[in-house]
């Protein structure tokens, strides 16, 4: 186990009881600071990704799945895994690194628009290195049973946010044309203010300028060129 107090390391190790029979590693006390990140490998060749947030959501028929890196090491990109049982993984499709080494925060998401889902469908991620060594990062569920929440028609991510200067919107825009942009604190004060150019179908905004924002609850509204309007929260840690 490597731990950092930021989101760039560097990376210290941490000692524990590694089980080669199970599979796993255990450390039965970790340090008791406000916030730290933590990755797996070995002293000279730790995980490649530094993975800070991994989400998928449920918008209307399909599933969004958001994930968010700190730093990239010889990648090469992403397969989006999905499974039914939680056992068994097929992959839906393929996303490649914005670059393969990074030592800043990236953002990537997957719109899973495959046909009749039910029940509860798992989604993972199988990093690959441009050598071929492999990762995967952990499930999550996803519900298909029921109508979706309207709450899920546009996501946030990632939500919350803390050290990065930008929030990505994700959304289905049946029209494209102009769309407007407002952010407001909880007392309804306008934070951020613009006009947005929008594609129809699948289309990713990114909200920047959040740096300086304090710690707190904030409120995202898009009104499409439709003349919809998606509302959402997002909270600055």
């Amino acid at each position: 186990m490597f731990l950092s107090f930021n989101l760039s390391g560097p990376y210290a190790p941490r000692d524990g009881t590694v089980n080669t029979t199970l599979n796993y590693f255990d450390r039965a006390f970790l340090d008791s600071y406000p916030a730290y990140n933590l990755t797996l490998g070995d002293r000279t060749r730790p995980l490649p990704i530094t993975l800070t947030k991994f989400d998928a959501k449920r918008m209307g028929a399909d599933a969004l799945v958001t994930w968010q890196t700190a730093s990239e090491q010889n990648s090469k990109g992403f397969e989006v895994q999905v499974s039914t049982d939680g056992k068994e993984f097929r992959t839906l499709g393929m996303v490649q690194s914005k670059t393969p080494n990074s030592a800043t925060a990236q953002s990537y998401s997957y719109l899973d628009t495959e046909s009749g889902k039910t029940g509860i469908r798992y989604y993972r991620l199988h990093q690959i290195d441009l050598d071929g060594k492999e990762s995967f990062f952990a499930p999550v569920a996803v519900s298909f049973e029921g109508k979706a929440s309207a709450s899920t028609s546009m996501v946030a991510f990632p939500n919350p946010f803390s050290t990065t200067d930008e929030v990505h919107l994700s959304l289905q825009s049946t029209t494209s044309g102009t769309g407007k942009l407002l952010v407001t604190d909880m007392m309804g004060r306008t934070i951020i203010q613009r006009n947005v150019e929008l594609a129809s179908g699948l289309v990713d905004v990114p909200v920047s300028g959040l740096n300086s924002l304090k710690t707190g609850l904030y409120v995202i509204k898009l009104t499409l060129p439709s003349g919809e309007v998606k509302t959402l929260k997002a909270t600055k840690q």
